[in-house]
């Protein structure tokens, strides 16, 4: 492989996006490069007077099929893809011109996708020239340059200039290049994928998706770690939120932001849900939200010191009024009133987000990445009402207990949310053993639970942890079966005087 600097002699410009392509394309012309242009590049370049031939001189035909065949021909790719050395004769033989520089970037397919336009005027904008050109360019970095980045045009020049076009700068623009293709050719394959979910034949495809850099984070986890936010898809509500106020995000605080997020939206009425280290640390649903704040708050306020605090409805000067007399890292609401954004400074270091939760993302799947792999599952997205057929349960409990298993889908397992009132009493998770779990939620209640509802993330291997409640007072569980001994817990309820509702569903989260 030859490691020398190249040479541009003639540059081929194609670009839907043509911010910067005059100024870029006359910097170009003064370095003495030749320019040939495709379409309505040639027509903006022949508007600022910039000399270019048009691509037509060198393949000598017109644009074909109603202009989907323009740059497909062998005097193009001949020019781009031939090894300098080795394919002279070849090129002087068949008047081949080489072509050093490519300049292309696409058809905005995804842009056009989200337009609701019908399909036929859809698959036009599937480009088919444009990351051909590209990517013969990066495959011939050797002795070609390609470039997909209009950010990258001053660079370029400068390299041209400091005659510092070394092959470590062009391998670098080929992974861009290869990148900006395979990530273009995902957004066709996902939008087919999206277009096919009523009738999947694929249940799992051979290629998932494709992270698109959103921002450089100050560090990860820890101040030792680097750390970056990739968008997976377009439709994020958390990165298109407005933030109010407050210092950037950091990457625990979007850890912590989407699951609040994602936990409130579980919820119609008024309510407020506080999450700290991505566990609830309590959520309160009542008639008004500075009332679920309030009663949230005070369900555990030694945990939702420096939590992130969600709440489904507009936040209000009463509301940041309150919030204002604690420590929070982050507020998220669907709006701010203009009282409370008059006065969002009592918050201090809080950051305050805006963001559209009816706004769902498009992801029907979950992600979650081990070493060097990633698992995929669907969702645990079940709408449902429970259903209380074989028990006798007044209003309020059917509510408690429906209230309960929204939250402790969301508790780390081994998880057990206590709740009355359709406020969560107490909340233990993150526990090895069943019996920790229940040891732990009990032990940080202060309240008492007299008539207070009991729901548990997985089944209870022994009537041990039923024990444990025989003297708290509370009066229903829902658990899921499964355990081999689900008789003997359903015995021990009874004993004790607990209403056993049993889950259809699983609700581990790991």
């Amino acid at each position: 492989m030859s490691k020398m600097n190249v040479k541009i002699k003639t540059a081929l410009l194609s670009v839907f996006d043509k911010t910067g392509i005059e100024r870029f394309a006359q910097g170009l012309v003064d370095r003495n490069i030749n320019i040939i242009a495709t379409g309505k590049t040639a027509t903006v370049l022949k508007g600022s007077n910039i000399p270019f031939r048009i691509l037509e001189e060198i393949t000598h035909y017109p644009e074909l099929m109603g202009g989907r065949v323009k740059s497909l021909h062998p005097k193009i790719y001949a020019g781009i893809l031939g090894h300098r050395v080795k394919d002279a004769y070849n090129a002087m033989k068949y008047d081949i011109e080489w072509i050093d520089l490519v300049v292309c970037n696409f058809y905005p397919f995804s842009e056009k996708a989200k337009s609701g336009s019908d399909f036929s005027e859809i698959v036009t904008y599937i480009d088919i020239g444009g990351p051909t050109m590209l990517r013969a360019a990066a495959k011939n970095f050797e002795w070609a340059v390609p470039l997909c980045c209009k950010e990258d045009y001053e660079v370029l020049l400068t390299k041209i200039d400091d005659d510092a076009l070394d092959l470590p700068f062009r391998q670098t623009l080929a992974e861009k290049a290869f990148f900006q293709t395979a990530a273009y050719e995902l957004q066709i394959a996902n939008y087919f994928m999206k277009m096919n979910s009523q009738n999947r034949t694929i249940q799992n495809p051979n290629h998932l998706f494709m992270l698109n850099f959103h921002t450089k984070l100050r560090y990860g986890e820890n101040p030792h770690q680097t750390g970056a936010l990739y968008r997976l898809n377009d439709q994020c509500p958390l990165l298109d939120c407005t933030q109010l106020h407050g210092k950037p995000m950091s990457y625990n605080n979007y850890l912590d932001a989407s699951f609040a997020m994602e936990l409130t939206k579980e919820f119609a009425d008024p309510t407020c849900v506080i999450i700290k280290h991505t566990n609830p640390c309590s959520v309160s649903s009542q008639p008004s939200i500075q009332e679920a704040i309030q009663k949230a708050w005070f369900a555990d306020s030694k945990s939702a010191f420096g939590g992130v605090v969600a709440i489904n409805r507009p936040l209000d000067l009463a509301s940041l009024t309150f919030l204002s007399q604690y420590f929070i890292e982050i507020i998220l609401a669907p709006s701010v009133t203009q009282e409370a954004k008059n006065n969002l400074n009592l918050m201090k270091n809080c950051r305050v987000l805006q963001v559209d939760f009816s706004k769902d993302n498009e992801q029907t799947d979950d992600y979650r990445f081990i070493s060097g792999a990633v698992l995929k599952q669907s969702k645990n997205i079940n709408k449902d009402k429970l259903k209380f057929d074989q028990v006798k349960l007044s209003g309020s409990q059917e509510q408690d207990v429906q209230f309960a298993w929204n939250v402790v889908k969301y508790a780390k397992s081994n998880a057990i949310v206590i709740a009355k009132d359709s406020t969560t009493l107490a909340i233990g998770s993150g526990q090895v053993s069943r019996i920790d779990a229940v040891a732990l939620a009990v032990h940080k209640s202060k309240s008492n639970l007299s008539g207070a509802v009991l729901a548990s993330d997985g089944f209870f291997p022994f009537r041990d942890s039923i024990d444990l409640l025989s003297e708290t007072g509370i009066s229903t569980i829902i658990t899921p079966k499964g355990s081999i001994r689900d008789n003997e817990i359903a015995t021990a309820c009874e004993e004790h005087g607990i209403t056993l509702i049993f889950s259809p569903y699983r609700a581990f989260s790991h």
